[in-house]
């Protein structure tokens, strides 16, 4: 008897056990794979609503191939002729950190009636003076010729040049009102002269202009403050005019 007992007692040991472990892998089963599958539904529905909501955001490169007719819809988008505007025309935007100095005091027969600064002195041998347009006061013999600064169309070329290679702004050397360099004593103002053609034809680049205020002779505190009056009255409402939004919209001049 105790030994049937025994037996009885171990198969319904067995049983239970069997039972609870039917049990636990049902619940597993059923409710453990409930979250996972929750889990892989939400990391899949961001990528169909950024297909669906924002196709422009994806490049062709990073979508996800779902199916062939969400890339097609892709392609057709990507298919899609952009707006061209006139300032795109010109290419890459100038750099307004980028700052080169232009020297518009060269001139010649053809627009001048004479040479101007072409015919620079020759520091080394006192008196003589080059002969252009064979010799000139130039360490590089200009691709445009020997031309003048005040000609429309080499502004025109030279801004075009400045647009291209992305500079910004032009600093304009400057011999105040009436003065000139030594070699424009006869010809005073002349740079004061091509302000208006270089700012004019800078607008249409999107370029800056701002002025390098030259040692010309007899400059002084008082000349200096008088000049800079003179520019900003007479400039400083021009569109390519440059000032320095970072400092109060102020206008810059190099000394």
């Amino acid at each position: 008897m105790p030994k049937r007992s025994t037996s009885y007692l171990l198969r319904v040991g067995l049983l239970l056990i069997a039972v609870v472990f039917s049990l636990s892998w049902i619940w597993f089963v059923y409710y453990g794979t409930i979250p996972l599958q929750a889990q892989r539904q939400k990391s899949i529905e961001p990528i169909v609503i950024i297909k669906e909501e924002l196709p422009h955001t994806i490049s062709p490169k990073s979508q996800p191939e779902i199916i062939d007719m969400e890339v097609s819809k892709m392609q057709d988008v990507n298919k899609q002729e952009p707006v061209i505007h006139k300032e795109e025309s010109l290419g890459a935007a100038p750099s307004y950190k980028v700052v080169t100095y232009y020297y518009p005091w060269y001139g010649n027969k053809e627009v001048n009636e004479q040479w101007i600064h072409w015919n620079h002195q020759v520091l080394v041998d006192n008196g003589k003076f080059y002969e252009p347009p064979e010799e000139i006061g130039a360490n590089f013999y200009p691709s445009l010729g020997t031309y003048s600064s005040m000609d429309p169309k080499i502004v025109d070329i030279h801004m075009k040049q400045m647009r291209d290679a992305r500079i910004g702004i032009l600093c304009i050397s400057w011999w105040g009102q009436g003065n000139s360099d030594g070699q424009l004593k006869h010809i005073e103002g002349y740079t004061d002269r091509a302000i208006t053609i270089l700012l004019d034809t800078a607008a249409k680049y999107s370029l800056k202009i701002c002025l390098h205020h030259e040692p010309y002779q007899g400059r002084n505190p008082t000349t200096v403050r008088k000049d800079l009056i003179y520019v900003i009255d007479k400039y400083g409402d021009h569109p390519a005019f440059f000032r320095w939004k970072e400092y109060g919209n102020r206008p810059l001049f190099c000394v």
